[in-house]
């Protein structure tokens, strides 16, 4: 549901034609002709949008998993780094319960 609403809302970010292609195929299931035809464009324009709407989701959607994937990495680093000094704090106090 979260991703789709994401995708909806790349979607909405597409410039006019672009997205009304984009819509008419995955809501209205329409064919290239058909889209031509409400739209008043050739069928190569259509593909051509349609195309260029899918770069740029794409390049969106890249940059997205990228800056999660850098969130992930930097969150588990941190973990790792916490649960470093963890040991080593402990380590510490073992020595010193030791003397």
């Amino acid at each position: 549901q979260d991703m789709m609403s994401h995708f909806y809302q790349a979607i909405d970010h597409l410039p006019k034609q672009k997205r009304q292609v984009c819509l008419y195929k995955l809501k209205g299931n329409l064919s290239n002709q058909e889209i031509a035809d409400k739209m008043n464009i050739s069928v190569p324009t259509v593909k051509t949008h349609y195309a260029q709407a899918i770069k740029i989701l794409r390049a969106h959607f890249e940059r997205l998993f990228l800056f999660l994937l850098y969130l992930w990495i930097d969150g588990f680093a941190c973990q790792l780094i916490k649960e470093n000094e963890y040991e080593n704090t402990r380590s510490i106090d073992h020595r010193e319960n030791a003397k």
